[in-house]
C-alpha cells in the first residue's frame, strides 16, 4: 500500500468515534442549560409583540435566536481558552470544585 492510500484509509469506526467526540465536546462547550437565560427574555418579547398585535417576523426571530446561541457558545469558548492559558483551573482543589469552577472538563 502506498503512502497516499494509507493516509486516506480511515475506518468507518474511527470516523464515527471522531464524530461522536466532536459532538460531545461541542455540546459540553455549548452548555445548553445556560441558554434558558437567553431564551426566556426573547420569548417574553415575542409574547408582548403578539399580544399587542405588532407585526412579527418569525424568520428574524429564528435568526436572532441562533445568533444569541452562537454568541453564548463563543463566550464559553473564549472563557475556556483564557482559563486554560492562565492555568486558573489547575488551582481549584477537588474540595472546591463546582459546576462553575474548574472548567467544563470538570462539570458533573
Amino acid at each position: 500500500m502506498n503512502k497516499l492510500t494509507a493516509e486516506n484509509n480511515t475506518s468507518p469506526q474511527k470516523k464515527s468515534t471522531d464524530t461522536n467526540c466532536f459532538w460531545q465536546g461541542f455540546w459540553q462547550l455549548a452548555d445548553p442549560k445556560i441558554w434558558v437565560a437567553s431564551t426566556v427574555p426573547m420569548l417574553i418579547g415575542v409574547g408582548l409583540v403578539i399580544s399587542n398585535q405588532i407585526p412579527f417576523s418569525f424568520l428574524w426571530f429564528l435568526i436572532a435566536l441562533v445568533a444569541i446561541y452562537l454568541i453564548e457558545i463563543g463566550k464559553n469558548a473564549v472563557n475556556e481558552a483564557v482559563d486554560f492559558r492562565s492555568g486558573v483551573d489547575l488551582h481549584v482543589t477537588d474540595k472546591h470544585k463546582t459546576d462553575f469552577s474548574g472548567g467544563k472538563k470538570n462539570a458533573r
